[in-house]
C-alpha cells in the first residue's frame, strides 16, 4: 500500500478536519462575495456590465447569474461566452437556466455566425455519401 498524504488528527471537541488543499487544483475559482463577482465578471466579459445593468433590472438576484456565467468558463471561451452574452443582451434573457438553454439551442449559430438548419445540415452530411444512380453508368451492370 502507498501513502498519499499524512495529516494529524484533529483532538479538539467539534474539531473541524478539511482538505481542501487538496482540490484547489481542480475547484471552480469563482468569488463568492457579490462585490468580487460583479467586479471579475466585469473585468472578465466585455458585455459584463451591460449584463448587470440590465439583468439588475428584472431578476432578484442577478450576482447569483452571474457568478453562474463565471463558472461557465470552465467549459467555454470567454470570447464565445461574450458573444452569447451580447445575444442574450440584445433579447432580454437575463435568467441562468434561459442562457444555458440559448448555449445548447444556438451555440453554433451565436459564436460562428452561422445558422444551422437541422434537417439541410442532416441532408448536407448524408448527401455527400450518396451518389446519383447516373454516378454508375457506364461502369459495371449490377447483376
Amino acid at each position: 500500500m502507498n501513502t498519499i498524504d499524512v495529516h494529524e488528527l484533529n483532538t479538539e471537541k467539534n474539531g473541524v478536519f478539511r482538505f481542501d488543499d487538496h482540490y484547489a487544483a481542480i475547484s471552480n475559482n469563482v468569488p463568492k462575495s457579490i462585490p468580487e463577482i460583479k467586479r471579475q465578471f466585469m473585468k472578465t466579459f466585455k458585455f459584463g456590465g451591460i449584463y448587470l445593468g440590465h439583468a439588475s433590472k428584472v431578476l432578484q438576484q442577478p450576482s447569483y447569474h452571474a457568478k453562474q456565467i463565471l463558472k461557465l468558463k470552465d467549459l467555454y471561451t470567454i470570447e464565445s461566452l461574450d458573444k452569447i452574452l451580447g445575444y442574450c443582451i440584445k433579447n432580454s434573457i437575463f435568467e441562468i437556466d434561459d442562457i444555458k438553454g440559448v448555449l445548447k439551442e444556438k451555440y453554433i449559430e451565436i459564436v460562428l455566425g452561422e445558422i444551422v438548419d437541422p434537417i439541410a445540415y442532416s441532408n448536407k452530411t448524408t448527401h455527400s455519401l450518396a451518389r446519383d444512380l447516373s454516378y454508375y453508368e457506364g461502369g459495371a451492370e449490377i447483376e
